[in-house]
C-alpha cells in the first residue's frame, strides 16, 4: 500500500472484527429460519461458505475437488445466489446443501455448525488482494478452522495465526491436502482460530491512533 499510494509510512490497519459475536458452537437456532437451516446440516461433516455466491467467489474448483475425491464432507452454502451459481455448484457436487440467504447476525447461528469454513477472494484487484474480511473473524469467533485461498489478506491473518490453511484454489490436490491436514489436527486449528479472534484488539489500536494524532503520550 505504501508503494501503491506513495505513502510516507505504512497506514494503521483496523481489522474488521465483530464485537457482538456470540462465541458459541452448535447453536440451537433462535428463529424458525435458522432452526430449519440447522436441521438440514446438523450432525453432518461440512465445509461451509457464507456470503455472496457468484463468479467472483468461484467455488467450482472446491466442488470439483470434493467430487473427485468422493469426499465425506457436504458443501454447505449460505448467502445470495447470483447467476444460478448454487445450481452450477450442485451440478458439480451433488452433496451441496443451500441454506438460503440468512440475514446478519442470525447467520452466526449457522456458522456455529460448520466443520470447516471457506474464505475465497479472486486475486484480481487490490481490494481483494489485501482485504482482511469480517468473514474470517465470524468464523474464528465460533472456533471454526478455515480453508482459504493464498492472497496476502488471508495468508497474513488466517495463515500466519494457523487458524486454517491458505492454498491455491485452482489446485485441487492442494485443496484436498489442506482439508486432510485440518481434519488430522482439527482441535489445534480450532484453538488457533479462537486465539486469532481473541488476540485482535482494535480498541488498543484506536487508542494508539488517537494518541499519535493529538500528540498524546
Amino acid at each position: 500500500m505504501v508503494d501503491w499510494w506513495k505513502l510516507s509510512k505504512s497506514p494503521y490497519i483496523l481489522r474488521n472484527k465483530p464485537y457482538g459475536h456470540p462465541r458459541l458452537r452448535y447453536c440451537q437456532g433462535s428463529t424458525e429460519q435458522t432452526r430449519e437451516a440447522i436441521a438440514k446440516i446438523e450432525g453432518k461433516k461440512n465445509i461451509m461458505y457464507q456470503g455472496a455466491i457468484n463468479v467472483d467467489r468461484d467455488l467450482s474448483s472446491l466442488a470439483q475437488a470434493l467430487k473427485a475425491n468422493n469426499s465425506e464432507y457436504y458443501l454447505v452454502l449460505s448467502g445470495r445466489n447470483e447467476n444460478n451459481s448454487v445450481e452450477a455448484l450442485t451440478k458439480i457436487y451433488p452433496k451441496t446443501i443451500y441454506l438460503g440467504n440468512i440475514p446478519a447476525p442470525l447467520h452466526l447461528e449457522i456458522t456455529s455448525h460448520a466443520t470447516i469454513c471457506v474464505a475465497f477472494y479472486k486475486d484480481n484487484c487490490i481490494n481483494n488482494r489485501y482485504c482482511a474480511p469480517n468473514k474470517i473473524y465470524e468464523y474464528a469467533g465460533s472456533g471454526v478452522p478455515m480453508l482459504c485461498n493464498n492472497i496476502p489478506g488471508l495468508t497474513d491473518t488466517v495463515g500466519k495465526s494457523k487458524a486454517g490453511e491458505c492454498v491455491d484454489f485452482y489446485n485441487q490436490n492442494a485443496i484436498i491436502q489442506a482439508i486432510n491436514k485440518i481434519n488430522a489436527h482439527y482441535e489445534d486449528y480450532c484453538t488457533a482460530a479462537k486465539e486469532f479472534f481473541d488476540l485482535t484488539d482494535n480498541s488498543e489500536k484506536l487508542k494508539q491512533i488517537v494518541n499519535e494524532a493529538f500528540g498524546m503520550k
